[in-house]
């Protein structure tokens, strides 16, 4: 059923959301292991969105292809009943890096650019007053948290913001503001499931959601807090994750039924307050236009940094117009060329290029709070495909065509009719470490190829394969 049909099915609905979940079982991807509790998930989100009175349209193994379809029909979509509360995403499987997460066909889709954007004002204008809550629960990376001890205190007490609004009947939206994604972990960091009882963090959401009066912002919390209670005991310990949640909600976001959402009705007149309440996000303090340029440039002066340089990508919508940037910084930093990209869309140029000397100048601030050198660490951003004039977003850094590393090896070993690849483990010492080695049989030679030792098995055989491919020709 489309999402059109959906909806005309539900009249009455106070909102709607997709859920997605993979399992991965017969996927042409090997490296991608099988999940078994990701039904559960999905199944325990779609009972806590229809006990909000939330119309709910469910897919079990998705491919990229299909998704891509699914997002643009719910984009498109005019009949989304007057004052619904949300449009939410879910999705609970596989994940590469901190934006990137896997398709039932082993495709990788980007969270920001494909996933989250074509549902935006700027994408869908007719549907931008309506909040987006996206939910995902899958792996940001292979690290694993080690717990720290501190005293138990007191926090502090957050303040909300007003804003003032504008003149007339028409109401001006920020081009990517008013949703708000949550996150099972932090960016580089391990998701955990439970053993055929769904993701540790996503068990625990659908439960609050179900019973909870609270907005949403706050339900988040609690599920927090109730993880970090669980985290006290040394079963728990192990899977440990501190999700993580962006938020740029206009306004306070209740699902619960019978509670009015805040600010949703706004009426303008000459020189009113508009009654949105803007929930408060912590953020840096604000720096001049220019500030982390105008770092790396001290740093680039003191030989810290070479052949620092900035490009930008233009962000075309449908009818290809220019609706703003997306920005680049490179440079050598100890004979290493790093690259860091901007923080969503931006409407010039400069802000962009601002955007992503922060990001970069952050990494190596992280790296030297680590006590560590000012080398800037390599894993806050992957590489990146050099800009083109087409205006295309930049595609995934796993391959040209965003196909892994395994599938593509799998992809060569078909094509020139020799058997499929084997991967064997490595032992490894310690929990949460592993390597492969890969074996590909051709007529001229048996080859083998170790990987890196990883933090999860994915990424180890992701590894393997990439070591196997330089072995191998083209």
């Amino acid at each position: 059923m489309s999402i059109t049909g959906v909806i005309r099915k539900n009249p009455h609905a106070s909102g709607f959301a997709i859920i997605i979940s993979n399992d991965y079982a017969n996927t042409p991807d090997p490296g991608l292991e099988t999940l078994k509790g990701t039904h559960k998930d999905s199944q325990g989100m779609e009972d806590a969105f229809r006990s909000l009175n939330i119309a709910t349209h469910k897919v079990h193994n998705i491919t990229k292809f299909q998704l891509v379809a699914l997002l643009s029909d719910a984009a498109r979509c005019t009949e989304y009943p007057e004052g619904s509360k949300c449009i939410a995403f879910v999705f609970s499987g596989h994940g590469f890096d901190s934006n990137q997460i896997y398709m039932q066909d082993g495709k990788l889709m980007h969270i920001t650019n494909e996933i989250i954007q074509p549902l935006l004002p700027f994408r869908a204008p007719h549907i931008g007053t309506i909040p987006k809550l996206f939910f995902i629960d899958a792996c940001r990376g292979s690290r694993n948290i080690t717990p720290v001890v501190v005293p138990r205190s007191a926090g502090g007490a957050v303040q909300e913001i007003h804003q003032k609004g504008g003149t007339d009947a028409t109401l001006q939206l920020p081009p990517e503001g008013n949703f708000l994604v949550a996150y099972s972990t932090m960016p580089e960091y391990h998701a955990y499931e439970m053993k055929g009882d769904g993701g540790v963090w996503m068990t625990t959401l659908a439960e609050k959601l179900r019973t909870s009066q609270d907005y949403v912002e706050v339900i988040l919390s609690d599920v927090r807090k109730e993880l970090l209670q669980k985290y006290q005991s040394p079963g728990w310990r192990a899977r440990m994750q501190q999700p993580e949640t962006l938020s740029r909600l206009n306004e306070k976001v209740c699902l619960a039924q019978g509670v009015e959402q805040t600010g949703r009705q706004v009426s303008f007149t000459d020189g009113a307050t508009a009654g949105s309440h803007y929930p408060s996000v912590t953020q840096k303090s604000p720096k001049h236009p220019g500030h982390f340029r105008g770092l790396l440039n001290q740093m680039s002066q003191r030989n810290e940094l070479t052949n620092l340089s900035y490009a930008e990508i233009e962000v075309k919508n449908e009818k290809g117009n220019v609706v703003g940037f997306t920005g680049i910084v490179m440079f050598t930093h100890q004979g290493i060329q790093r690259k860091f990209k901007s923080r969503g869309v931006h409407a010039t140029k400069s802000s962009t290029h601002e955007s992503a000397a922060e990001e970069a100048f952050n990494a190596i601030e992280r790296s030297l709070n680590r006590g560590g050198s000012s080398t800037v660490p390599p894993t806050p951003s992957k590489p990146l495909k050099t800009p083109t004039s087409t205006g295309a977003s930049p595609k995934s850094a796993v391959s040209p065509s965003n196909k892994t590393p395994v599938m593509r090896l799998k992809e060569l070993c078909e094509q020139q009719k020799w058997p499929q690849p084997q991967y064997t483990p490595v032992p490894q010492q310690g929990e949460q470490r592993f390597q492969f080695q890969a074996t590909v049989k051709t007529p001229a030679r048996l080859v083998t190829a170790k990987g890196s030792v990883c933090g999860s098995k994915i990424e180890a055989k992701h590894s393997a394969a990439q070591a196997a491919l330089k072995k191998l020709p083209k």
